[in-house]
This record gives structure tokens, sequence and C-alpha cells, in this order.
């Protein structure tokens, strides 16, 4: 088994730790098969990205040195046990859905940007109103008039689009969720006001009707995009495989994180 590794900081911790992953198994920082994240699900997200173009041949694994960790189903404290599940084959990988994103515009000199997202991808106008179409499936939907649109993973669905009042997804379901970001509703301006819910073969179309400094936000990372004709989002073939213990349970984590 070759592995690298990621932290999120020096850390006095994780020194031996990494000597004992060095004793158990080959290390390959080039082409590993497992890559070992310390860190919270800030560092986890980060790797990902950065493994995006072989996300396919990987297997994550977190270690938890962070807060809530989501993606982290090891502590220093049952270290030595992840290595043995690891050396008999005692574990369950998880597959996280990702989406993925296409920014393009009729300007030929503005460059098309595309990537994945493992939590949301969000478009947002900090300073003027923004009014989107939305288009699902190509076909429109509403317009939009408020501070931004969030698409979510469904394990993306306990993090930003949360606090913005969406739905918790199970991650077994192949889904993505748009949830409204400060709407205006009035007798005037009127959005559906509640998150969508959409099968894994949907795409998301937004399209805006003026141009204003927009943010554009995928995962951790952001960018200010130049102006745009249209953002596509749909469901990647992609998957994150996250190495967890067996009988992993997804909502017992959400009740230990939320519910305490």
């Amino acid at each position: 088994m070759k592995f690298t590794y990621r932290i999120n900081k020096k850390n006095d911790q994780v020194k031996p730790l990494i000597e004992k992953l060095k004793a158990n198994f080959e290390y390959d920082n080039k082409n590993p098969e497992y890559i070992f994240v310390f860190g919270g699900d800030g560092t986890m997200l980060k790797t990902v990205h950065e493994f995006e173009k072989i996300i396919n041949d990987v297997v994550f694994i977190g270690i938890n040195f962070g807060t809530l960790g989501f993606y982290t189903d090891f502590t220093i404290d049952t270290f030595d046990n992840l290595i043995e599940i690891i050396k008999n084959n005692d574990y369950e990988i998880i597959n996280l859905p990702l989406i993925e994103y296409l920014v393009t515009s009729n300007d030929k000199r503005v460059k098309p940007i595309t990537g994945l997202a493992l939590n949301e991808v969000t478009i947002i106008s900090p300073i003027k109103t923004m009014v989107m179409d939305v288009y699902l499936n190509d076909n429109k939907f509403e317009s939009f008039r408020g501070t931004g649109l969030a698409v979510s993973t469904p394990s993306g669905s306990t993090a930003y689009n949360k606090s913005l009042g969406g739905s918790i997804i199970d991650i077994n379901l192949r889904t993505m969720q748009l949830t409204e970001i400060a709407s205006i509703n009035n007798r005037v301006y009127k959005t559906i006001g509640s998150s969508i819910v959409l099968n894994e073969k949907s795409k998301i179309t937004l399209v805006p009707q003026k141009y204003f400094n927009m943010i554009m936000t995928m995962d951790n990372e952001s960018e200010h995009i130049e102006p745009f004709s249209k953002l596509e989002i749909k469901m990647s073939s992609s998957n994150v495989k996250l190495l967890a213990n067996k009988n992993h349970s997804f909502f017992n984590r959400v009740k230990d994180a939320f519910l305490g």
C-alpha cells in the first residue's frame, strides 16, 4: 500500500504517527493509493482539491485534529487500531458524491472555469442585489433576487447549506440541493423560498440578468468571476472515497455534532 499525508499545521503529535505509517506502509507522495489527512474538515476539503485530478484513484483517511470532523472517522487515540484495520481490510469505503461546475461566457476572451466540489458551490453578490434566472433541466424555474445561491452535495448538506435553512440529506443518496441566500420576497418579487432537492441526472443553470461583482466559492476556495453568461452545475461521475469504520453511521455523527 502506497500512501502520503497532509496536515493542517505542524503538530508535535503528528510526527510519531507519520513514523508509524512509514514503518508499516510505503511512502509515495507522487502516486499514492491512500492519503492520510491530519486535521479537520477544512484540511480534508483542501486535500481533496489538491488531488482532484486523480480523485478516482485514491482513498482518503481522516484523522481528526480539528473540531466537528464530519470527514474524519479516526483520532490520535484510535490511530494504532486504524493501522490494524487497514492491514486486515476491516473497514468500509464510503463514496461521497461530488458536484461539477462550469462557468462560461459569450466573451471568448474570458476563459471557462470548471472543477469539482465536495461540500458546495455558491455564487454571491455581496454589494448589490443579485438578479439571476434559475433553470432546472433547461427549463426556466424562477428569477431569483437576493444575495446568492448555494448548491450542495449530501455530505455538504450539514455545512453552509444547513446554516441557510436547507435540509440534511443522507450521504447515501446521489442528490444535489439548491438553497437560497437572503432572497427577496414581497408582492412584487417572489422566489420559491425553500431549498430544492434534485436527482442525480438533473442540471442547474444560473444565468445573470445583470452582472455585478460576484464571488464564486467552491468548498473552501473562492474566486471573483469576470462577467459570465451562465453557471452550470450537475452531479459528477466521480466520488470521494473515504475510509471509515465498519457500521459507520452518518446520522450518529449528525446527532453528535448538532445535538450533543
